[in-house]
């Protein structure tokens, strides 16, 4: 059968010049805000240090790209140098343009580079590979990964691989697999999208990280060590939980429920939409014990003595205050008191 979509990977961008490294300015570093489009699809990159002779890290996936019949693919990046003291610096403009059947092979990985500028030069590594294959690339569906943090601060992984079925199989099952330490200096841990974890320091810092094995369990991370700090002040909420692509609610003492987006949840850079304060997009959340977010907007909520309610917030993406089942959400459950710790499984949390 002929392949009519791909999906498109830009892997890293390599920076062989970033215009700022000079013999005066011996390992200097710019701040780069990118922007790539693939076929009319658009993501965004930002760095806050970029070095000369250096990879980072951007896995931009962009699905179901059309390729057929005698379709092309294009690949674009441009961009700017954030300068404070003048003009931002325009990064020279990157434009590609695929044709199957003579420019790549699928599932190939290639560079693509920009023109030469004194504004800075780099290239782009990107994979092309057939989009109705891309379930074939394991050999089995990758299970549900869940972190536990014990006493001492060790953060453990395991991995349920019978999670579609409730079966008891287990990658790293009996106490798991230790992939890092140190994790009892935050009092809130929680998650986000693609191995992404957050923490609350009791000053109401809040660090970054990223788990890049958070697929197989090993302890390969981006902002190890202490993480990224992004943010502070943190600590004014009773409560606050991850959601989907970099979204984070927060609930203040008064029960009132502010939505944050951290447009830097991929790279960990402190980029914000609607930073200092959030958006307040509810309130009358202090009447539950436990709040805590799923995938897309969904918010489950129990109240003591132990209905569970549902919320599904069509805001998500934006911060706006658009509700499915506000105004005390869908009671779908009861019982949920007789319970500790209550989590989605779909996003990471604190299980110690």
């Amino acid at each position: 059968m002929a392949v009519t979509h791909a999906t498109v990977t830009l892997n890293k961008i390599g920076v062989i010049d970033s215009s700022v490294n000079t013999t005066d300015e011996p390992g200097s570093s710019a701040e780069w805000h990118m922007k790539f489009i693939v076929n009319g699809q658009q993501q965004t990159w930002d760095h806050d240090e970029v070095k000369d002779n250096t990879d980072y890290q951007l896995g931009l996936v962009f699905p179901n790209v059309r390729i057929a019949p005698n379709g092309t693919i294009s690949i674009s990046a441009s961009g700017y140098e954030h300068d404070s003291l003048s003009a931002n610096d325009v990064l020279p403009r990157l434009e590609t343009t695929l044709h199957p059947a003579q420019d790549f092979q699928l599932g190939a990985t290639e560079w693509a580079h920009s023109p030469d500028s004194p504004e800075g030069t780099y290239k782009i590594e990107y994979t092309v590979a057939p989009a109705q294959q891309q379930p074939l690339m394991v050999a089995r569906p990758v299970g549900c990964s869940l972190y536990g943090i014990k006493p001492d601060g060790d953060l453990r992984w395991y991995r349920h691989d019978g999670w579609q079925h409730g079966t008891a199989h287990w990658t790293a099952g009996a106490g798991g697999i230790r992939i890092s330490g140190g994790w009892n200096i935050y009092d809130t841990v929680f998650g986000g999208s693609g191995g992404v974890i957050y923490g609350i320091k009791p000053n109401g810092d809040l660090h970054w990280y990223r788990h890049d094995g958070w697929q197989q369990g090993t302890a390969h991370w981006i902002a190890g060590a202490g993480g990224n700090k992004i943010s502070g002040g943190w600590n004014i909420y009773d409560t606050v939980f991850g959601g989907s692509e970099g979204v984070i609610y927060a609930i203040k003492p008064n029960g009132d429920l502010h939505w944050y987006r951290h447009d830097g949840w991929q790279q960990g850079t402190a980029h914000w939409t609607a930073g200092a304060g959030g958006n307040k997009i509810s309130g009358g959340w202090n009447i539950y014990n436990t709040v805590f977010g799923g995938i897309e907007g969904r918010i489950y909520a129990i109240k003591p003595n132990g209905d569970l309610h549902w919320y599904r917030h069509d805001g998500w993406q934006q911060g706006t205050a658009h509700w499915t089942a506000g105004a005390g959400g869908n009671k779908i459950s009861g019982g949920w008191n007789i319970y500790d710790t209550v989590f989605d499984g779909d996003v990471y949390r604190k299980l110690g």
